[in-house]
């Protein structure tokens, strides 16, 4: 029941930060971090969607979020490869990253499926 508390946690604050209004904030302090660190990636020439820098990227989809966020609470507040895998705790972030990815993905391709979009 953990694991499944622990990557419904993991959707749900992924798909709010890159994705709901409620996120903007959040966007746009990593938007104008961005601008600040990475100033050459935001010149007005370069196409829309080839601007921005590393920090964009990461706040830019669900996905990159929710790697970043199941790495990070993996390492803070639970983990489920630690428990099942008894691995380290950088392997543990690790594949606990990637399997938030893959469960967003799972559930997003499952929401599309049953019309999610057509609500």
């Amino acid at each position: 029941m953990k694991d499944f508390i622990f990557f419904a946690a993991i959707y749900g604050l992924s798909v709010s930060l890159a994705v709901l209004p409620v996120g903007k904030p959040w966007r746009a302090t990593g938007i104008l971090f961005d601008r600040l660190v990475f100033p050459n990636r935001w010149l007005s020439f370069l196409p829309e969607n080839e601007r921005g820098g590393l920090i964009r990227i990461f706040v830019h989809c669900p996905a990159c979020v929710s790697f970043w966020a199941g790495a990070l609470s993996s390492a803070f507040i639970y983990s489920p490869a630690r428990l099942y895998l008894h691995v380290d705790p950088i392997v543990a972030m690790a594949i606990d990253g990637l399997a938030s990815t893959g469960i967003i993905w799972a559930i997003h391709v499952t929401l599309t499926k049953l019309g999610q979009y057509d609500l």
